[in-house]
């Protein structure tokens, strides 16, 4: 997911298609949303966001591209990649964690 994200928001946010960036900068880059879902998969687990909050996050994963960028990959993400089939509530609530993660990335 992360790397399809990664991706997409290369080739369609980019005005070089992500060409301006390093393949070293790159896979950083898809590590790090990596990294973020993990946090967000946990949060899913536990049943709340707290591990999303700023002050526990930003130490931990720091970015290695514009900050847009990770915006623009967990709205797809948000938006095309949640799966349908899961239960409603879980769904739900990812959806709802993907946005609070969004709102948390210093623009």
């Amino acid at each position: 997911m992360a790397e399809e994200a990664a991706k997409y928001v290369l080739e369609k946010h980019c005005e070089s298609g992500g060409g301006a960036y390093s393949p070293k900068k790159i896979k950083q880059f898809t590590g790090d949303l990596e990294d973020y879902l993990f946090y967000v998969y946990h949060c899913l687990y536990l049943g709340n966001p707290n591990l999303l909050y700023k002050e526990k996050i930003d130490p931990k994963i720091p970015l290695t591209l514009e900050p847009g960028l990770y915006v623009k990959a967990f709205e797809f993400i948000k938006e095309q990649r949640v799966p349908e089939n899961m239960p409603s509530e879980v769904t739900k609530k990812l959806r709802a964690y993907l946005s609070l993660l969004i709102t948390l990335i210093p623009l």
